[in-house]
């Protein structure tokens, strides 16, 4: 019955989507909800468009009341034709499941047997100019903002990310991917470390009951200030992003080619994440009290699970990084942020080589050019081999 009248609604909008096509337009599926696709399937269209020379014009159906962020609409405008109007996104919402009038997304990001989302990121890379470029009154009104949250003029700071479920709106609506989230109290050793450089770090991310008490942490989530401007403001001008396998980071590379120090990232096969720019350091295996060796992961599909369920009908556990492995992580990036003469040794090159040479191309971020660090690699190069 249910495909019945699928069948029924697709059909009567059979003649608006042929209109559509004629016109040489195209619905895009984008998961505006959430806002590492609404930022990274875009990126990844325009990619693309520009490599395959599609002359589509392509239309996002985001509407104003559930959009991750209406400010980064403001912006996504200047690639696509953005409709927010809930009753017409509600009454176009077929014409992205008709064949004749979608492009589909999927295949950038969502996708993990796919994620041409590494192609189309090596194809931008090099490039100076973010993808998104915030207007000068827009720094100006940020600027004003940041002393009121309490960063001084001139002062630098680190965005920090948590993943939790929260911002889904509690496990129920985790889509069954709590194994992506993360104890803000894991970053305390990192937020020491920042800390003592001199640096301020603000935690992102949903707001919750309680706020978060952490020495040297700005609780914006939980602050007054807190703005959909304000969270892409403080992303697109920090030093660096800690964070952990969520989407928020891409405000920083998309708006200002913000580096990203990513820990906890799962599943294995997406490991590598974004661009050269990036560090990352991954989730353990461990099966039956026993760790598992990169290479029995990359070659097994379990390397791009997505659900908790199918961790735990394999009956693997995933072992989140340590304090230590992320401050670690955190004194690379300084260093290859800080350090214009930074250099690594012959047997990091070697470890990154071997790592990056165990994967395939059935791993989702096969191909990538980011690094997984530098400590942790030696620490368990024992599961390279």
């Amino acid at each position: 019955m249910r495909d019945l009248v699928k069948i029924i609604i697709l059909s009567l909008y059979t003649l608006p989507a042929i209109l559509i096509r004629v016109f040489n337009f195209r619905l895009i599926n984008v998961n505006h909800k959430r806002i590492g696709h609404l930022c990274c399937d875009v990126f990844c269209l325009i990619q693309d468009s520009k490599i395959n020379n599609l002359s589509f014009k392509y239309i996002l159906l985001a509407d104003k009341k559930t959009v991750a962020n209406n400010y980064v609409l403001n912006y996504i405008k200047q690639y696509v034709f953005v409709i927010d109007n809930s009753f017409l996104c509600k009454f176009m919402f077929p014409l992205t499941k008709h064949r004749l009038s979608l492009k589909d997304v999927n295949e950038y990001s969502v996708d993990l047997n796919k994620g041409l989302f590494i192609k189309y990121i090596r194809y931008f890379e090099n490039s100076k100019t973010p993808f998104f470029k915030i207007s000068d009154e827009d720094i100006s009104l940020g600027k004003k903002k940041l002393k009121q949250l309490g960063i001084p003029e001139n002062a630098w700071y680190v965005c920090i990310h948590s993943r939790d479920s929260l911002y889904s709106g509690g496990k129920e609506k985790d889509y069954g991917q709590a194994f992506r989230n993360l104890d803000i109290n894991d970053y305390k050793l990192a937020i020491q470390e920042i800390v003592s450089r001199g640096g301020y770090c603000i935690r992102m991310g949903a707001k919750s009951k309680n706020s978060i008490k952490i020495d040297g942490l700005i609780d914006y989530a939980n602050h007054e200030l807190k703005s959909e401007f304000m969270d892409v403001f403080l992303s697109a001008n920090s030093k660096f992003y800690l964070c952990n396998s969520s989407g928020l980071y891409c405000l920083g590379t998309l708006f200002g080619n913000v580096p990203a120090a990513c820990t906890n990232v799962a599943p294995l096969g997406a490991s590598l994440v974004w661009s050269k720019r990036e560090l990352s350091i991954p989730k353990l295996y461990s099966k039956n009290g026993k760790l598992l060796r990169f290479k029995d992961v990359f070659n097994k599909s379990c390397a791009n699970y997505r659900t908790d369920n199918e961790f735990t009908e394999s009956n693997i556990v995933l072992i989140n990084n340590s304090k230590q492995e992320i401050r670690d992580l955190v004194i690379e990036m300084f260093q290859r942020i800080e350090d214009k003469n930074f250099k690594y040794s012959n047997e990091d090159e070697l470890l990154q080589i071997r790592y990056k040479s165990l994967m395939n191309s059935s791993n989702y971020s096969f191909g990538g050019t980011s690094r997984i660090g530098r400590s942790f690699l030696k620490k368990y190069k024992y599961l390279i081999n």
